[in-house]
């Protein structure tokens, strides 16, 4: 596939962005996706947990995007992040095909100066890309790890 003009790729990225406003607010509505006392991220069952008093309400089988640092404002893709499993690495390499869909390099550098705003931006992509439900973000102090949710358990 060539790679899209400037004007498609606002186009692409307008899609990506309406579809995961449509896709979250769908988890928020039949998962109460917002409303959990707690979370647990397991990378070894390749899952997230939602929890209220302790029980699980939802789980769903997820690939890892990338993170987000607001300390050094800057972006890496899961599949370079070495505190990534190796086979949540494998799943979350398929993105960087979008290097070649879109012709950004961005998409098969492992890490690069960027904005929570291009963050969002990525994740709406790659949700759209990986046919994702939805996404979820794990906040950790200065960074935020961004999770596609894939499929409910």
């Amino acid at each position: 596939m060539s790679k899209l003009t400037d004007k498609e790729f606002d186009q692409f990225l307008d899609k990506c962005y309406k579809e995961l406003e449509n896709k979250q607010a769908l988890l928020f509505s039949d998962y109460d996706l917002g409303k959990y006392d707690e979370f647990w991220y397991d990378q070894t069952t390749e899952s997230i947990q939602f929890k209220k008093a302790g029980k699980v309400e939802s789980e769903f089988i997820i690939i890892p995007i990338g993170s987000w640092s607001s300390k050094s404002n800057s972006w890496m893709w899961a599949w370079a992040n070495t505190s990534i499993t190796d086979e949540l690495k494998l799943k979350s390499i398929k993105l960087k095909e979008l290097a070649e869909y879109t012709g950004l390099k961005i998409f098969d550098k492992e890490a690069f100066e960027a904005d929570e705003y291009r963050a969002h931006e990525l994740t709406s992509i790659a949700v759209h890309y990986l046919n994702a439900l939805g996404m979820y973000i794990v906040p950790s102090n200065n960074l935020k790890s961004f999770l596609a949710l894939v499929r409910l358990i």
